[in-house]
């Protein structure tokens, strides 16, 4: 299974792609939203694990979820999403953009393996 793994931030990103190797998935890191949707031009994985605080000036990560839910080819990857500012969510809003999992910063290795599974699941 791959996932495509998105966090700008590199000492998060690297821990949980290693956490998510070790648990048998194969991950593409994308460090940006923009890096992301080139990605997904040229590789559909079967899970986006998107992380919604972006740096500023770079698009956001609602913003990356809305460009791959207009895109047919896109608009069925399951998606879960970190957040650091869960609080701020509207639940409609992630409903109707297809995600599936959202997960609070500061992350667990075994709560990221147990969304993704379960994402991929339903």
């Amino acid at each position: 299974m791959q996932i495509l793994l998105v966090v700008d931030d590199e000492r998060v990103r690297e821990l949980v792609a290693l956490t998510l190797r070790e648990a048998g998935f194969s991950v593409i890191e994308a460090n940006r939203a923009e890096r992301a949707l080139e990605i997904l031009k040229t590789t559909i994985p079967e899970l986006i694990l998107l992380d919604l605080g972006m740096p500023s000036g770079s698009m956001s990560g609602v913003e990356a979820l809305a460009q791959i839910h207009e895109r047919a080819e896109w608009a069925s990857i399951p998606i879960v999403v970190l957040s650091g500012f869960g609080e701020l969510l509207n639940p409609d809003i992630v409903t109707r953009l297809g995600v599936r999992e959202v997960l609070q910063k500061p992350l667990l290795g075994t709560a990221i393996v147990s969304a993704v599974r379960k994402a991929l699941a339903s």
